[in-house]
């Protein structure tokens, strides 16, 4: 009978680790016996060996590189099963690739980003994906979230990939078990944040203002234009009106909207609003109230 240590089988270290491989008669045994061993594709090498003083035949595998070292110990007519040392580095990233779409109102192309980025920038609703590629073949790849939350990622080798819905702002850390059972030496850490989406603007001409008299004559020749404007494109611009008197203000005898359609989108759009009384009886008292809208869906207060 003897003592094997570490047991037969495949042992996976890190490079440049020493892993002492032992071998011991439990009763009396052969006073030498024969170290085989294997470097990888190489033909095994042989050589005698003799105990120490406590009996135990030793010997220390260890490599600079990323490969296999069988050992086996032979005496008489019989040899132990190998004990394989498999010497793996950890994984590391090596690239990682990031596509934003952006949401439809914005009109934007999709952004691709080539290599590391540890910021992610976009509006909410963006769709981002990311790619990532690493040094050696994954078993899993998981993000976790600032607040706890884990994500799954797909894992198809040596790439992993996530596509996920933007809607706040948060920190993603990234860890993955390579085919070794390796991590990450350090998480990858991704902050994910929001891009502010400027509100429309809408600017009146100075000489509109409160209770603004006009002859009812004038009005079906009333109007005016605005200066609109929007980080993403005014796509239209409208005015919603109410008409009711000065002495009931609260009673409303008609309504009605005018849109502007503004066509491709622009950054800054002039917009007009000409004439857009006529055809309507106006008597002295009557008051009209407008509000103006514009963006892209969006109102303004």
């Amino acid at each position: 009978a003897f003592e094997l240590q570490p047991a037969a089988g495949r042992h996976i270290v890190k490079v440049g680790e020493k892993v002492d491989v032992t071998f011991r008669f439990v009763r009396r045994g052969f006073p030498q016996i024969t170290l085989v061993e294997r470097r990888g594709d190489r033909p095994a090498t042989r050589q005698l060996m003799n105990p120490d003083a406590q009996g135990r035949f030793r010997t220390t595998a260890t490599a600079d590189v990323e490969g296999e070292i069988e050992v086996r110990f032979a005496f008489g007519d019989r040899q132990t099963d190998p004990v394989t040392v498999v010497f793996a580095s950890p994984p590391t990233l090596v690239n990682m690739q990031s596509e934003l779409i952006y949401p439809a109102y914005t009109r934007m192309l999709p952004r691709t980003l080539e290599g590391v980025q540890s910021r992610l920038l976009g509006l909410a609703g963006t769709r981002i994906t990311v790619g990532f590629t690493f040094s050696k073949e994954l078993e899993s790849a998981v993000i976790t979230w600032d607040d706890g939350e884990t994500l799954p990622l797909d894992v198809v080798g040596r790439f992993a990939s996530i596509s996920l819905l933007h809607s706040r702002e948060r920190r993603a850390s990234l860890q993955v078990k390579d085919i070794h059972g390796f991590n990450l030496d350090y998480p990858v850490s991704i902050d994910f944040e929001l891009q502010r989406d400027e509100p429309p603007q809408i600017a009146l001409p100075k000489h509109l203002v409160d209770d603004m008299p006009l002859l009812p004559a004038g009005v079906p020749t009333f109007g005016f234009g605005v200066r609109a404007q929007d980080d993403f494109g005014v796509t239209r611009c409208w005015l919603k009106w109410q008409k009711t008197t000065v002495d009931n203000p609260t009673k409303i005898l008609d309504r009605g909207e005018v849109e502007r359609q503004i066509t491709p989108a622009q950054r800054k759009a002039t917009v007009s609003f000409e004439k857009i009384f006529t055809g309507m009886a106006f008597v002295p008292g009557d008051k009209i109230i407008f509000q103006k809208y514009g963006g892209h869906e969006i109102k303004l207060d």
